[in-house]
């Protein structure tokens, strides 16, 4: 009688007790009035096609970690080459079989990368899974209830989860009972304090751990950190194999465009001091003092603006990574009084603002995106020609990141070829995009049968 007084709403305690106490299957239990929009837009989905045959490579050997009790590795692929289709497919397959009763935890940093990996596994268990299953978004507004966990793929931002995890949140409680996959995306994150401490307590107990990026490390010259990201992923580096480098390989396929690169001398000399000078010297990134001081340089944006219009007028689409939030806004104001059809974005814009602008360049009504500190990743747009890189940096990973926004080939709905503009002042520069892609290799055990893909 006292359990008849409660409130039988979803997601309520009375709810909550009646599905953990007596294992009632979810379907049977009240569903959240939001579960399906007054209003829904019917979208025309086309069939996935095939997976080529670099990715159904992949995809064998992560399902052998799969079926591994506590497996690890991390999952190579470059960026434009759909790494995150691969692996969904890899855990469509093996569901049910290997993971069991469970729940699979996708983790990812940002909104974008969330978005991106459930609207994948949806698209992919529709066409290819044997068994029903459930999605659950853990991010942003969403809060799930702890019922709906057993049986489902939780999509999670980093954020959420951790912060839960702090708090002792009932649902990450449950969720790390009943985790059995944790896949973390953008892995060479994952040492992290806060990445490092949720993906372990949610793979603690046997889970499987499975990551995923374009540049396995941490960043040239930290060879500390760069080693302990191989252990955490058991030294075990899956990627696709090739008697030649894989970017020239899958750049001959169409997979990937072919990528030209101009280097620009702007002929600005920037001199660091202090305790800005002290940490690129132990190899930390360029500050907010040399970041700030390009930025304000009219010269130097008078020839960025120009380069610009330059490959505009070839019919590029471009994106330009900026010094500053302010360096991106100002670039975006001076193009549109060109003329130019032109747009910024950053971080300090709301989800919703971020989500049109990137939407317009997209679609093509804007043909220029000016930004700081977003689209290194979670960010889809094959009609990119040119990514201008106009901030300095020393890291590897994220200088890859950058330039890995305009390598979809024809095959990936891409161009054939593109064109990488490196601004250069007197700070380190990079070399080709195969030296960025193999600048961690050493750090992984190539010698164990398990390293590569057979």
């Amino acid at each position: 009688m006292a359990l008849a007084r409660l409130r039988w709403n979803p997601g309520g305690p009375a709810v909550e007790f009646v599905a953990q106490r007596f294992s009632v299957p979810y379907a049977y239990l009240p569903q959240d009035g939001d579960e399906f929009a007054t209003i829904e837009s019917l979208e025309v989905f086309s069939p996935l096609p095939p997976l080529h045959a670099y990715q159904e490579e992949v995809k064998s050997a992560v399902e052998a970690v799969l079926r591994t009790p506590a497996g690890r590795a991390l999952v190579q692929m470059p960026t434009g080459s759909g790494k995150t289709r691969t692996v969904v497919e890899a855990l469509v397959a093996v569901w049910g079989e290997a993971l069991g009763p469970g729940a699979v935890v996708w983790l990812a940093h940002a909104e974008e990368l969330c978005d991106q990996a459930a609207d994948s596994i949806s698209r992919v268990w529709s066409q290819n899974a044997r068994t029903d299953g459930r999605l659950i978004r853990y991010y942003g507004s969403h809060e799930p209830p702890a019922y709906a966990i057993p049986g489902s793929v939780v999509v999670a931002s980093l954020q959420k989860a951790f912060a839960r995890l702090r708090s002792g949140a009932p649902f990450i409680q449950s969720l790390r009972t009943a985790t059995r996959l944790v896949v973390v995306d953008e892995a060479h994150r994952a040492l992290a304090p806060s990445f490092r401490e949720i993906a372990e307590a949610l793979a603690d107990g046997g889970g499987v751990l499975i990551g995923l990026s374009a540049t396995p490390g941490r960043g040239i010259g930290r060879d500390r950190e760069n080693t302990g990201l191989a252990e955490m992923f058991g030294q075990h580096l899956i990627s696709p194999t090739s008697e030649e480098d894989v970017i020239s390989k899958l750049q001959s396929e169409g997979i990937l465009a072919r990528v030209t690169r101009q280097l620009v001398e702007t002929g600005v000399r920037v001199e660091p001091s202090g305790e800005e000078a002290e940490g690129i010297r132990q190899g930390f990134d360029y500050g907010t003092g040399v970041l700030r001081t390009l930025a304000s340089n009219t010269k130097r944006n008078r020839i960025l603006i120009d380069l610009v219009e330059e490959h505009l007028s070839l019919g590029r689409p471009t994106i330009v990574f900026a010094c500053t939030v302010a360096h991106a806004r100002m670039l975006s104001a001076a193009l549109s009084l060109r003329g130019v059809a032109a747009a910024h974005i950053d971080g300090e814009m709301n989800r919703a603002d971020r989500k049109h602008t990137v939407a317009q360049f997209r679609d093509g009504e804007i043909d220029v995106l000016v930004n700081f500190g977003i689209l290194t990743t979670g960010f889809d747009a094959p009609r990119t020609r040119t990514v201008m890189v106009a901030r300095p940096t020393m890291s590897a990973v994220l200088y890859g990141q950058m330039i890995g926004r305009a390598l979809r080939g024809p095959k990936m709905g891409g161009g054939e070829d593109a064109w990488v503009v490196d601004v250069h002042d007197n700070f380190t520069r990079f070399g080709s995009v195969d030296s960025i892609y193999q600048a961690f290799e050493r750090f992984w055990d190539a010698g164990t049968p398990d390293s590569t893909v057979d």
